[in-house]
């Protein structure tokens, strides 16, 4: 029985794997195994590339590790934090009136391009 646990888990936890973004005038996708997590732009205040904004974090409630890093955090450089992460090197950071979100596209640079076009 509990040899069983190590596969259930990780099948459990394969369903939430991150495996991209979609960058729409009005809202981030963040695309997961079965569906897609929703993100509004609409308030989105500001963004940045910063490889380092993870760091020192603190899980409050969500997943650190297993297939990626989802869920709320807390550091002393963002506060209270959510993310939708793979690898916190690759990291950008979406700035919202009553929140903060981080998330690690593949190519940040291209990410951010992308959230200045629809800002234009």
């Amino acid at each position: 029985m509990i040899s069983g646990v190590p596969l259930l888990l990780a099948t459990g936890s394969s369903f939430f794997i991150i495996r991209g973004y979609i960058v729409t005038k009005e809202t981030l996708f963040v695309q997961r195994f079965v569906w897609n997590s929703r993100i509004d732009l609409s308030d989105l205040k500001s963004y940045e590339i910063d490889r380092e904004a993870m760091k020192g974090s603190i899980r409050t409630f969500g997943n650190g590790g297993l297939f990626c890093i989802a869920g709320y955090f807390h550091n002393k450089k963002l506060g209270h934090y959510r993310a939708f992460a793979t690898n916190p090197e690759l990291s950008v950071v979406l700035h919202f009136s009553n929140r903060t979100v981080v998330v690690t596209p593949d190519n940040p640079q291209q990410f951010v391009a992308a959230l200045r076009d629809i800002a234009a």
